[in-house]
């Protein structure tokens, strides 16, 4: 890395990657609506003893350092009189690039707040001639030399901005917010990084890669990832009645999965947490049962809010954010963390559900309405500062094998952590909102490097498989339930159920079972940047099987092509059907359809899974047989053979149909297969 300074702005320089023109600037509040700024000056460039440059101009800093390829910056400024903040851009300069796309990140207002949460859009975006794209968290831009990925290496103290043109400015910012900034106070940047890489997907990855390692990715050792919802059939009206039938009939029917989650409706208002008259015998009792009949409990809760006329708010007004200019509480009430009381009550909090009460799932919503650019009594606080600490005082009283699911949460912030974070919007009734979901799970499906992804719960039902308690009618047809059902699996995320078990027919149960256990990691979307929403997503070799899944997200017939680079046997999963030996796949998808195909380039081994969408097979082989580990009671594998069985342990093996040396492999119910050549 070499910088050069030159008067009023200075040049950064690193690989093949130059910036020019490099100054700094704060924008306040003015009088009439304006926006001043306060510029940077002459700077000086000093090195440190650590390896370090410091460029200064007495108000301005950046500290600027190189790791493994990489630029990492951290902005400050102190201010010589009072003002309101509105932005603090640290680097503003232009590379040697033009930039045709950009990867951007939107926000959702939250309490005079901009947040890149779950709801935010996302996308890809073409870049007319000198047009501008401001992009929250980070942005990539995409260019004929590669991808420039430009953005936050930390999400703790600050919010952080990056805007790109298509002449190639970049400009990396901390939002301020209307924040009050006293005479002589420092204002800091998160450390942030540059870099670049060939391709967009190798660009986000990094950036994954950094987040979890400023963050500190907690590897979840609990168990299962698949569960039970209540929300989206009953919506808050809930009883121990209903959460125990489904409960039941999950067991009943042999339905694996992990968690029954009881979502909102067994509380009182928000903020008063205790169980209301619908669950008499109280939530420690309703978790018993639930353990009982052989599942882990769940439990939504929204910890950082309360509504106006609870117990709570009425009772600790003082605890919640304020106004600047008085008492009265900023926007929505947002609880203020920077207050030992209020930490005191959410440790209490999440230390009564999970060890008192014994819930082992905590979805806990609401929280970007923990955010807030209001007063907090400690004034060194903000909205991200204040969720952090949130964040920790969560994961500090729960049990080390509960799982924290951020729902409505910046969607880094939670690294470190959160166990998981929802990636979507939630998933409504019709076509459409499957559509707009996928859009969001699709780009966001990188995360899974750094934090483990939520896509949402999974709605199986048609009009046939809904009674008069059903909050949502769901319009979706069959065609329409197996593309959902294949988003969910190459999330490799969550996986939750959320219908009224007792009303699905085998055949919809069963194709929900294909998506169990659920995956460890999510797919590539191999056409990101091409179209709205990718098509074509490669989940990878897995144990010697690579999941390809083909999207038709339009109204009309689509055809789909994919180069796999070399020769496999091709499955395909929906229709189990050998398809033969090829180098390329192809499909003609009717509108709303996807195909699933597992391709295999061993000589020997597993070529396809028909009850699993997205194999993730224990396989070990050897010059006697092949071993197959925790498969599920019936579960079907078509391998290739180039001697013919002898004998079979666990399992019955026949001959398969479509080529020569295919057998099918059924297992029994010991989870364990061995085939003897």
């Amino acid at each position: 890395m070499e910088v050069f300074c030159g008067g009023d702005t200075f040049c950064l320089r690193s690989g093949g990657l130059t910036i020019d023109g490099i100054s700094a600037f704060v924008e306040y509040a003015g009088d009439h609506y304006d926006v001043p700024k306060i510029r940077s000056g002459r700077w000086e460039k000093t090195l440190l003893p650590d390896g370090c440059v410091r460029v200064s101009d007495g108000r301005f800093s950046l500290r600027l350092s190189e790791r493994e390829g990489k630029i990492f910056a951290v902005g400050a400024f102190r201010a010589d009189r009072a003002f309101c903040g509105v932005r603090f851009c640290f680097l503003k300069g232009r590379t040697d690039r033009r930039f045709t796309k950009v990867f951007a990140n939107g926000g959702t207002p939250f309490n005079s707040l901009n947040v890149c949460e779950m709801q935010a859009p996302v996308g890809v975006y073409a870049l007319l001639k000198e047009e501008r794209k401001e992009s929250l968290d980070f942005a990539v831009g995409i260019s004929e030399k590669g991808c420039l990925a430009a953005g936050a290496a930390a999400y703790k103290e600050n919010f952080s901005a990056v805007c790109l043109s298509e002449g190639g400015e970049t400009e990396l910012s901390v939002p301020l917010y209307g924040r009050p900034i006293a005479e002589g106070e420092e204002i800091l940047s998160e450390e942030f990084v540059l870099f670049e890489k060939e391709d967009l997907q190798g660009a986000l990855c990094g950036l994954a890669e950094i987040a979890a390692e400023t963050g500190g990715k907690r590897e979840f050792s609990g168990g299962s990832r698949s569960g039970w919802c209540s929300w989206y059939y009953y919506g808050n009206n809930i009883s121990e009645e209903i959460i125990l039938e489904n409960a039941a009939e999950l067991k009943r029917r042999n339905v694996p999965v992990g968690y029954i989650q009881v979502d909102d409706g067994w509380s009182g208002k928000r903020g008063d947490w205790e169980a209301n008259g619908r669950f008499p015998h109280g939530m420690k009792w309703l978790a018993d049962r639930i353990r009982e009949m052989g599942f882990l409990p769940g439990i939504w809760v929204a910890p950082l809010t309360a509504e106006s006329d609870s117990a709570f708010f009425a009772a600790h007004r003082d605890l919640f954010v304020k106004e600047y200019g008085g008492d009265g509480v900023f926007g929505w009430n947002s609880l203020d963390l920077s207050q030992p009381e209020a930490q005191k009550f959410l440790y209490d909090l999440f230390r009564k559900l999970s060890s008192e009460w014994g819930y082992r799932y905590i979805k806990f919503d609401f929280a970007a309405f923990g955010l807030s650019a209001g007063r907090h009594a400690d004034s060194s606080y903000n909205g991200l500062k204040n969720y952090r600490k949130a964040l920790e005082i969560m994961r500090s009283a729960v049990t080390e094998d509960t799982f924290l699911l951020a729902c409505t949460s910046p969607m880094l912030a939670p690294i470190g952590f959160a166990d998981g974070v929802r990636i979507s919007k939630d998933i409504f009734e019709r076509w459409e909102s499957l559509r707009e979901v996928a859009a969001q799970v699709l780009h966001r499906l990188w995360l899974g490097r750094s934090i483990r992804v939520d896509p949402d719960c999974l709605m199986l039902r048609t009009a046939a498989e809904e009674e008069g308690d059903c909050f949502r009618l769901c319009t979706r047809t069959e065609a329409e339930i197996d593309t959902f059902l294949a988003l969910v699996a190459v999330s490799g995320g969550t996986v939750m159920l959320s219908d009224k078990v007792r009303l699905l027919p085998d055949s919809r149960l069963d194709k929900f079972r294909a998506l169990l256990p659920a995956g460890e990691r999510g797919g590539v979307p191999v056409d990101l940047g091409e179209r709205a929403i990718p098509s074509v997503v490669d989940c990878g070799d897995r144990a010697g099987i690579r999941t390809v899944v083909f999207f038709n997200w339009e109204d009309e017939e689509r055809e789909l092509h994919f180069s796999l680079g070399a020769t496999y046997r091709v499955f395909d999963f929906r229709k189990c059907r050998y398809c033969g030996e090829t180098e390329a796949l192809a499909a003609t998808l009717p509108p709303h359809e996807s195909a699933v195909f597992h391709c295999s380039a061993l000589r020997e081994g597993a070529v396809g899974a028909c009850d699993r969408m997205v194999p993730e097979l224990r396989v070990s082989l050897s010059e006697t047989g092949v071993f197959f580990g925790e498969l599920k009671p019936g579960e079907r594998i078509l391998c290739v053979f180039r001697s013919q069985p002898r004998g079979a342990e666990g399992c019955t093996v026949t001959r398969g149909e479509g080529a020569e040396g295919l057998y099918l492999v059924t297992a029994g119910e010991g989870g364990n297969a061995r085939i003897r050549f």
